[in-house]
């Protein structure tokens, strides 16, 4: 669960905790984690966000990060950056882009 609890014309800060769950061949791991994110809108149509994550998975710390910035237009925002994701010693990172629906 997510809440946005800052926010300006130019600016919103959101905060949440949340559950991760990893499942594969007979195998079931879970934990918590801690999210804290920004979005800037340093001049319409242009958004640069970033978010954090922190927490557990099973018995393994577990880091993610998300970079992007963003063209947006009404509710739809086209965006490229980077996401980096750890579990334990496994990393997985690398470009991203994407379309994103803001409600």
């Amino acid at each position: 669960m997510v809440f946005r609890f800052a926010q300006s014309e130019t600016v919103q800060f959101r905060t949440g905790l949340g559950f991760n769950w990893l499942e594969d061949d007979g195998h079931t791991d879970a934990g918590f984690n801690f999210t804290y994110g920004v979005d800037i809108y340093p001049s319409r149509p242009w958004v640069f966000s970033t978010t954090l994550d922190l927490g557990a998975l099973g018995h393994s710390g577990l880091v993610h990060s998300r970079t992007t910035v963003g063209f947006q237009w009404k509710r739809l925002e086209v965006f490229t950056g980077y996401d980096f994701f750890k579990v334990g010693s496994a990393e997985i990172d690398g470009l991203i882009s994407g379309l994103q629906i803001w409600f």
